[in-house]
């Protein structure tokens, strides 16, 4: 055929990017109650004698404020389960819900701090994962020396106030 033109076109190819470990450690979390989305969170996970815990606030696995006890949504729901944004074991970075539930025999089986209870405004939840999901716990990634300076910024995380 005459008077045709063909063109080459360039083969793209997905670079893959390294990510700093630290920044997979925060997950995404819902508070649900059954199938009633209540809140929404962050968490991390954290390794003790190789068992595997969910750290979140007191507030998030409660739903309840940590000063008066009483539910902080206005309908009065307190979530009996937790949904997890997790990494999922793999080459490439995919994420899935997971459910897990919050108590058992409507008593809670997570833990409070042992002698401040909800005045120190955190929440242990022992977990256990399927091979389907990858746990980047905090503990377990190396640490390296941070070189902070002056014009560096910082990030302090807090409900309501810095403690």
């Amino acid at each position: 055929v005459t008077g045709v033109q063909t063109c080459a076109l360039p083969i793209y190819s997905m670079a893959l990017i390294a990510t700093d470990p630290f920044s997979q450690v925060p997950i995404f979390i819902k508070m649900k109650f059954g199938t009633t989305e209540l809140a929404i969170g962050t968490a991390f996970f954290y390794r003790r004698n190789d068992a595997l815990f969910l750290i979140s606030n007191w507030h998030n696995l409660s739903g309840r404020d940590p000063k008066t006890k009483k539910p902080l949504a206005d309908h009065g729901g307190v979530p009996n389960a937790v949904s997890c944004y997790l990494c999922l074991n793999g080459p490439y970075i995919k994420r899935e819900w997971l459910e897990i539930p919050l108590n058992e025999n409507e008593s809670p089986i997570w833990y409070q701090h042992p002698i401040s209870g909800s005045d120190i405004d955190i929440a242990v939840l022992p977990v256990l994962l399927n091979e389907k999901f990858k746990a980047i716990v905090i503990n377990d990634l190396p640490s390296t020396k941070m070189d902070i300076r002056v014009s560096h910024d910082v990030f302090v995380l807090d409900r309501k106030s810095v403690v």
